[in-house]
C-alpha cells in the first residue's frame, strides 16, 4: 500500500509511517497516516488542515468531466479560432439540440465504466461492455461507428470482435481517453498499475476504447 501526497502526488511506502504519523515530502507538505480505513493520504501543509478523502476526488473528477463535456459539446467540431471570434470564453451551458446541460456519449461511457469498477472490483472486458450496452442511450451522441458496435453489444455480440469490425487495425480517434479517468482513480496505487496496463493492452472492450 502507498500514501499518496495529494500536493504533489509523490508516494511512499506505508512502512515509513510506522514510526510517527506524518512524513515530510519533498515538495515541502506533510503527508499524514490516513488510517487502515483509507487508502489514499491527505496533506497537512502551512499549518492548515486539509483533508482530501478518495470518495471526494471521485466525485470531483466525474462532476468535472461531465462539465467539460457539456461545455465542449457545444463547439465540438470547430476551431478554437471559430470559437473565440464567435463565443469568446465558454463559461456557461448552452442548448445544442440534446437539451441545455446535458452531457454526451462521453459522461455517460465515463460513468458505465465507473459503475463496472465499483460493482466489479477490477477492469473486467466483458462487464464492462456489458455495461455499456446498458447504459447505451443513442440520443448522447455516438458516433456512426460507435452506434453500430453499440447496438452489437445490446444485441449481446461478443465484445472481442465488435470493435474489429469496425475497426479491423484499431481507431484513431480519442474516446478511449475521454472515458478512461475512472481507471485511474480505482488503480490509482502504484503497485496496481502494472495490471492495469497489461488488462487494457490484452483485453479491453473495442479496437477503440483503450
Amino acid at each position: 500500500m502507498a500514501i499518496t501526497c495529494p500536493k504533489c502526488g509523490a508516494e511512499f511506502d506505508v512502512t515509513l509511517f510506522q514510526f510517527g504519523h506524518r512524513v515530510r515530502c519533498r515538495c515541502g507538505a506533510e503527508v499524514e497516516y490516513p488510517g487502515a480505513n483509507q487508502l489514499a493520504g491527505h496533506v497537512v501543509a502551512q499549518g492548515k488542515h486539509k483533508m482530501i478523502r478518495h470518495e471526494d476526488r471521485c466525485v470531483g473528477c466525474l462532476l468535472g468531466t461531465a462539465c467539460g463535456d457539456i461545455l465542449g459539446a457545444a463547439v465540438e467540431g470547430s476551431a478554437a479560432s471559430e470559437i473565440r471570434k464567435e463565443l469568446g470564453e465558454v463559461r456557461d451551458f448552452m442548448d445544442v439540440g440534446r437539451g441545455f446541460g446535458c452531457y454526451t456519449d462521453d459522461t455517460q461511457m465515463t460513468l458505465a465504466l465507473a459503475a463496472s469498477l465499483v460493482e466489479h472490483g477490477r477492469v473486467d472486458a466483458a462487464h464492462v461492455s456489458a455495461k455499456y450496452a446498458e447504459c447505451y442511450e443513442p440520443w448522447r451522441g455516438y458516433g456512426g461507428a460507435a452506434h453500430r458496435v453499440m447496438r452489437l453489444l445490446v444485441d449481446g455480440g461478443d465484445y472481442r470482435g465488435t470493435g474489429r469490425l469496425q475497426f479491423p487495425d484499431g481507431s484513431f480517434g480519442n474516446g478511449g481517453a475521454m472515458r478512461i479517468a475512472p481507471v485511474g482513480l480505482a488503480y490509482r496505487q502504484r503497485q496496481q498499475r502494472a495490471s492495469v496496463r497489461r488488462t487494457i493492452r490484452e483485453k479491453m472492450t473495442f479496437a477503440w476504447l483503450a
